[in-house]
């Protein structure tokens, strides 16, 4: 898995950011890796949105080399809506990932913590693995942190987010 951001691959430099885009799908060629493209809303905007023709050259070039590329690409982002169309329709599958439901509550909770879920985290909306994760690290300068102190800092995870939760998109090819 070959990973890319938009930091690895923006260049300040005109045609730097489309050379470097090229050597990345060359890396996954060379290695027969997958590469993926992390937050890729930074990457593949809607050219529609370019505030300056070089803008839409970087998009450009990443939907010249999806074209020609053999090798599966992969991308994820949690703005799907601000992709280009084009873009979209470079990739074969498109998946949408949804906080999880009460029973992906209970197997995160059981897998991150060692634990049965209480009630009042099966009843969040909103939440993803990834909360469970951050909460794991917030907790980690705690001593042996008990069933309620890890539902306390879930359900304050729950609330820095909208009540529907965000969908996550990730795209394959």
């Amino acid at each position: 898995m070959l990973t890319k951001r938009a930091s690895d691959l923006l260049s300040k430099w005109v045609g730097g950011t489309e050379r470097n885009i090229a050597d990345a799908f060359a890396d996954a060629r060379y290695e027969q890796g997958v590469l993926f493209f992390d937050e890729a809303d930074s990457l593949m905007f809607d050219r529609g949105t370019a505030q300056a023709s070089w803008e839409a050259g970087q998009v450009n070039e990443l939907l010249s080399w999806l074209d020609r590329h053999d090798q599966p690409v992969l991308a994820a982002t949690n703005f799907a809506s601000k992709l280009d169309a084009a873009t979209l329709r470079r990739f074969d599958f498109k998946l949408e990932l949804k906080p999880l439901e009460r029973t992906g509550l209970a197997y995160a909770f059981r897998k991150f913590f060692g634990a049965e879920a209480p009630e009042e985290v099966l009843r969040l909306r909103n939440l993803t693995p990834g909360d469970f994760a951050v909460v794991k690290k917030q907790l980690r300068f705690t001593a042996d942190p008990s069933v309620q102190d890890i539902a306390s800092a879930l359900v304050k995870e729950a609330r820095l987010k909208p009540e529907t939760g965000m969908a996550i998109g990730f795209l394959g090819s």
